[in-house]
């Protein structure tokens, strides 16, 4: 009987995450740089390993079906599971192609109250309270344990009960997949079309497509990995029009697009069943059409530490750290070149009911340092989350 953690339990650890992205990514909400898809590579090496898990435990489904069931050798050891040690019993009665085919699919929804103390994210440090909502639907499978691939839509719905144009709704569809080259090498592409809408800001909206290739190696069993990553974005804004050097816009229909090449490494240790600490290291650079003081046109570095635990069955701890630096090359601020530091502090608690549902804890802080007094700011947000998954 396979014995592979829950994969609910881990899901909510990545919302953690995905939920810290999201919100670092309001700063800067007419421009939306980089940070919206930063935090959310964090998930690859849990990913992985979901669906090898996955594997392992169809296939002895399979077997039990036919009767041929075996003990699995002694020197074959069991993949360790990457955060978690909650336990899933196996589904029975998987006997037909459109069972085995529903069992493929996985639905989360998460809905989540809180308290958002700068809404507006400058010095002013107006607050109200917000609910953000999350749904997606997964469907994962395989070839031959060799090719694993995942296809996902996500819907995000966020609702400000004191400012409505601050209201957002972003949906978008992925294909992820992991081509196994050598028992310890991985190649991971990814491909990702997001479709960001502000109903009461249309200058804001905006269309993104991003790509990423990687290698993943494990260095010692797996225990020890790193990944090393190139990520190309494009993104394309509706209404935002491109500008000349003399700040008028570009004659005809040039509205402002945004491309990003970026270089990612990543590496993670994982100890224990229960502790996983990982760091990602990011180098790229933005480069808009917009010509006014080349405003959207930068270098960034950016580092983020991580840390999983899981004390107690029921209990599980995501925290988290994320400074980046943006060097802006002609955005002149007061005669000496512009730039940002921002440094972001989550944490997530999560209590789980059962395989289905769960409660969390969510709080970010985030401090902007700009030359730039609109984009100088310090923000907070805390909320409390009810996940289920079906």
């Amino acid at each position: 009987m396979s014995t592979s953690p829950n994969r609910f339990a881990l899901f909510i650890l990545l919302f953690a995450l995905l939920l810290s992205s999201v919100w670092i990514r309001r700063a800067h909400a007419a421009q939306l740089s980089d940070q919206d898809v930063k935090l959310a590579e964090i998930d690859e090496q849990r990913q992985v390993n979901e669906e090898e898990e996955f594997i392992e435990e169809e296939d002895e489904q399979e077997e039990e079906e036919q009767g041929l069931l075996i003990q699995k050798p002694a020197e074959t050891p069991a993949k360790k599971p990457i955060v978690l040690e909650v336990v899933r019993p196996a589904k029975k009665g998987i006997k037909t192609p459109a069972k085995k085919l529903l069992h493929n699919f996985h639905f989360h929804y998460s809905v989540l109250e809180g308290y958002d103390r700068n809404v507006k994210l400058n010095s002013a440090h107006k607050g109200s309270f917000v609910t953000d909502q999350f749904f997606t639907v997964n469907y994962t499978n395989h070839i031959q344990k060799i090719l694993f691939y995942r296809l996902s839509y996500g819907l995000r719905s966020l609702n400000d009960y004191k400012f409505g144009d601050e209201n957002l709704m972003d949906q978008h569809f992925q294909i992820q997949s992991s081509v196994k080259l050598h028992p310890k090498l991985f190649f991971e592409p990814e491909y990702k079309f997001n479709v960001y809408r502000e109903p009461h800001d249309s200058v804001a909206n905006f269309d993104q497509q991003r790509v990423k290739v990687g290698l993943k190696h494990f260095l010692y069993k797996d225990i020890l990995f790193h990944k090393a990553s190139y990520i190309y974005i494009h993104r394309g804004y509706d209404k935002f029009a491109a500008r000349l050097p003399s700040d008028r816009d570009i004659p005809g229909p040039h509205h402002r697009r945004d491309n990003v090449n970026a270089f990612d490494y990543e590496i993670g240790l994982h100890p224990f069943k229960n502790l996983l600490f990982q760091v990602h290291n990011q180098f790229g650079r933005n480069e808009s059409n917009d010509q006014f003081f080349n405003f959207y046109d930068y270098n960034y570095y950016q580092v983020s530490p991580l840390v999983i635990w899981q004390p107690a069955k029921k209990i599980s701890f995501v925290a988290g750290f994320q400074y980046e630096r943006n060097n802006y090359e002609d955005r002149a601020i007061r005669g000496t070149q512009d730039l940002e530091n921002v440094s972001s502090i989550f944490g997530s608690v999560f209590y789980l009911f059962n395989s289905h549902a769960a409660l969390g804890f969510h709080w970010l802080y985030t401090r902007n340092g700009s030359k730039l007094q609109e984009l100088d700011y310090d923000n907070s947000i805390f909320s409390v989350g009810l996940h289920l998954q079906a």
